[in-house]
């Protein structure tokens, strides 16, 4: 493994050297990657999702939910009320905070995938 981590650094780390850690769990760009089954790369964004929860409006915590997707999801509702601004500056901030990290993980896999 050092002498492939050695061939990287002669290829990618030219201009700045990489940075190499070693053991079963790591903390890349709001993921753990786990290492630590045989075999197995488990790879989750846990803590990503909790800062988010936590950092939601008590108002728009609902609840548990198996599944993301409520029943209506593609039902417009004619009736409904137009959201006043503080509501919707609170969906901008949340929906930009979640696409910023998205987008994060997503230019990783860009760059692996450019370099490969």
């Amino acid at each position: 493994m050092s002498l492939f981590i050695k061939k990287l650094g002669k290829e990618y780390g030219v201009k700045d050297p990489l940075t190499v850690t070693r053991g079963k769990l790591h903390e890349y760009l709001g993921m753990t990657v786990d290492f630590s089954a045989p075999g197995l790369c488990k790879m989750a964004q846990y803590d990503c999702i909790k800062k988010l929860w936590l950092s939601l409006p008590d108002n728009w915590k609902s609840g548990y939910k198996n599944n993301t997707a409520p029943l209506n999801l593609f039902k417009v509702a004619e009736d409904s009320a137009e959201h006043d601004e503080k509501k919707k500056e609170e969906y901008h901030t949340i929906t930009a905070e979640t696409l910023k990290d998205i987008g994060r993980t997503s230019n990783w896999q860009q760059d692996i995938t450019a370099r490969g």
